[in-house]
């Protein structure tokens, strides 16, 4: 592992000793690499770009794994077989007013509950080769006069180790994460739709101002569609309640679907599909509790003045005697699977009644 890192820092240090300041790059000159960010030898979170900085303008369309490189290293210094993951894109380097001489790649975040799937993973060692000199194949980086990077570079980072968000992740706001936005379809001006099989879903897409953690204790990605196993205890800390006007009671949880839609260092998405069809006529509620916490950890719990009903909408007035059914016909019951469970509750029908086959949620 020293070797690789002595072979790293002399050609970075070679590299960098022929390249001018960080001032303004113009369109004569060899293409030559700056700085980098992380410098050499760095330390860089799981959820932070490299940034690269170039004496001209960048071809983005040369930028790729081939051309900019990653090798990367365990914390025993043997090599793995991890290839990172992430997009590549252009920026302006300090002092220009326009963008193209930062070329800019960033990490996917991670999606699980340890934090290991993302672009970057924790504790390891990253080699990056930026390829340059006359490569008839085109693996090259180049400018955007079509001039191939003059000589290669190296450079090493380590990324944070540890298992908390805190440890792993920059905070990129500062506060807890705080709804922006907030989009609901398909709805009309008589409200929302009643979420009927066969139209279109019901969506509720709620914009943050900051990256979330995504384990799904704080994001329920898991909450259960099989209404056997399903219960308000699971509901998780961001969800839709709804209460019906003729008849105000405490709040019912209407269950829903849950995915991190998106989710960078300059926001995210969290997207609700409600389970079943929604109340008629109801008031229904969105709910994101103080505790979700950003990408680094932080919360709203501290925050006396935080609401957590952050949005609410109406159901549309659909009085009239309706019915939602799919009707399927089978050559054979060979492949059927009875006891599957359905997404929407079951029912009995006996001595003319239509009654719940369980205790469920809603009542």
């Amino acid at each position: 592992m020293r070797t690789i890192r002595w072979t790293a820092a002399a050609a970075l240090a070679f590299v960098l000793s022929a390249c001018t300041g960080g001032g303004s790059g113009g369109s004569g000159g060899d293409f030559l690499v700056l700085r980098t960010t992380p410098p050499n030898n760095g330390r860089l979170y799981l959820n932070e770009p490299i940034r690269i900085d170039f004496s001209t303008a960048v071809d983005l369309t040369s930028a790729d794994l081939n051309t900019v490189s990653f090798q990367v290293f365990d914390q025993n210094g043997d090599a793995l077989t991890e290839r990172p993951a992430g997009t590549f894109s252009l920026s302006a380097t300090a002092g220009d007013a326009s963008v193209g001489r930062q070329l800019v790649f960033t990490p996917l975040f991670p999606t699980n509950n340890t934090y290991d799937n993302g672009g970057f993973r924790p504790g390891r060692t990253y080699v990056v080769q930026l390829v340059g000199g006359d490569r008839r194949n085109n693996t090259v980086l180049r400018d955007t006069n079509g001039r191939a990077l003059a000589q290669a570079v190296s450079f090493t980072f380590q990324t944070a180790d540890g298992t908390t968000p805190s440890q792993l992740f920059s905070d990129t706001r500062a506060g807890g994460p705080r709804m922006t936005s907030i989009q609901i379809s398909p709805r009309d001006a008589n409200g929302v739709a009643l979420n009927k099989v066969g139209r279109e879903p019901v969506e509720i897409r709620l914009n943050f101002d900051q990256p979330l953690n995504p384990a799904d204790d704080n994001v329920p990605v898991g909450v259960s569609a099989d209404p056997l196993v399903r219960v308000s205890a699971d509901r998780g800390r961001i969800s839709l309640e709804y209460t019906d006007p003729a008849a105000p009671t405490p709040p019912t949880w209407f269950p829903a679907t849950v995915e991190l839609e998106r989710n960078t260092r300059e926001g995210s998405t969290v997207v609700l599909r409600p389970i079943g069809v929604l109340p008629n006529n109801a008031l229904v509620s969105v709910i994101v509790e103080s505790s979700v916490e950003d990408m680094a950890g932080e919360s709203n719990v501290q925050n006396a003045a935080y609401d957590q009903i952050v949005a609410t909408f109406s159901t549309r007035q659909d009085f009239e005697p309706q019915y939602d059914s799919i009707v399927e016909e089978f050559g054979a019951s060979s492949a059927m699977d009875l006891e599957a469970a359905f997404l929407e509750p079951t029912a009995t029908l006996a001595s003319g009644k239509l009654t719940a086959s369980f205790a469920f949620d809603g009542g």
